[in-house]
């Protein structure tokens, strides 16, 4: 029975990461029948009980220690744990936690990362670090980019997919009201001019949209749909409060079309064939708007609400033919996805020579080199 020790970001009430997690559950346990999974967690009890795994308390290094010893391979789950934008510690604590998994003689495998950004003072050290893991999947030609600029040997980097990507919907969502629905998906960030969006909302609930805010954390993005919705003269719903991923997943396939900050927000639209327009906070938004073919814009700071307005509109106008994009590179996206898991196995039972050709057909290789020459 192998044994696989995961950590990211989880038990912080962040429905993009939580979903991340419980996807990379869902596709080790296909991948490796009888795998132990172990997950370092903010909150243990409640990430045990909601994932059926063992857990860590990943603030006790003693714990984690003890856990890595007793691993066959050390995962860093999917997401962006690997930036320092949003602060310093994070990349700090990530990379520490890879030395001390090598220092323990255990593998490290990165799972579907989106890596960066990264600033130049911190680029070194990731890059030394970096070096020292088993192999090292990403979710974009961006981030493998960034990856070679560090001078992570082209062998240990395959670009794969996001393991949400995968989901599929498995409950029912919350109710909404009955009609046309266009969902905003929004995070608190610096410039992030709460008046426009609130106009710009209005001015798509006077054609007779329903408004949805959708929170992807608990409770920050919730306060900061409020403050939106405060400021507009339309009606809007918000769900109730700590929706679960698959709950989430669920409203939005009920969503007609996605406004969308949360990077995972997007991507849960991709998966089940929702059209959305990314608001480009972060590179990563960008990156998987491109990848997805869908539109996008930097409307932060000084959004420009025409521009905003209009984008929606192209998108709303056309959302059968965007849809469709997303329907069709589905299957790509979910071979992918199952290709992250499939590494991460033969990465634990010492299979060196891994290559992703292995794991994809000959028709949805050709369908990823054409993606990549678009890129």
């Amino acid at each position: 029975m192998k044994k696989i020790l995961i950590t990211g970001y989880y038990g912080f009430a962040n429905i993009g990461d939580e979903a991340v997690l419980s996807n990379i559950i869902d596709q080790l346990h296909k991948a490796i029948p009888g795998v132990k999974i172990t997950v370092l967690s903010n909150l243990p009890s409640e990430t045990a009980a909601a994932y059926k795994v063992a857990t860590v308390n990943r603030w006790k290094p003693m714990a984690l220690w003890r856990a890595l010893r007793r691993c066959d391979i050390f995962i860093l789950g999917g997401g962006s744990l690997l930036q320092d934008v949003t602060g310093k510690k994070s990349l700090s604590y990530y990379l520490g936690q890879i030395m001390m998994a090598r220092f323990a003689h255990r593998p490290v495998f990165l799972y579907a990362q989106g890596i960066g950004p990264i600033s130049a003072a911190n680029r070194k050290k990731t890059g030394f670090v970096l070096r020292r893991c088993r192999l090292i999947t990403v979710r974009d030609e961006e981030s493998a980019k960034l990856l070679r600029e560090m001078r992570v040997p082209e062998r240990k980097i395959i670009v794969t997919a996001d393991p949400v990507l995968a989901s599929l919907v498995q409950e029912l969502p919350p109710p909404f009201p009955s009609g046309q629905r266009l969902a905003f998906c929004l995070r608190p960030w610096p410039g992030l001019n709460t008046e426009l969006l609130a106009h710009c909302a209005d001015h798509f609930a006077k054609q007779g949209w329903n408004i949805v805010f959708l929170p992807f954390q608990e409770p920050r993005d919730r306060e900061l749909a409020q403050e939106v919705a405060a400021r507009m003269e339309q009606t809007y719903y918000i769900p109730p409060d700590n929706l679960s991923p698959q709950s989430m997943l669920a409203s939005i396939d009920e969503m007609d079309a996605i406004v969308g900050m949360r990077l995972h927000a997007l991507i849960m639209a991709a998966a089940v064939a929702v059209p959305f327009v990314g608001i480009c906070y972060d590179p990563k938004v960008e990156s998987f708007s491109k990848q997805a073919g869908q539109i996008f814009g930097n409307y932060i700071p000084g959004c420009c609400v025409e521009e905003m307005i209009d984008n929606i509109q192209n998108m709303l106008d056309n959302r059968k033919e965007f849809a469709d994009v997303l329907l069709r590179k589905r299957p790509l996206w979910q071979a992918l996805c199952r290709a992250n898991a499939e590494i991460a196995r033969e990465c634990a039972f010492g299979v060196r020579d891994i290559r992703l050709e292995s794991f994809l057909s000959e028709e949805l290789q050709e369908q990823k080199g054409e993606a990549c020459q678009k890129i």
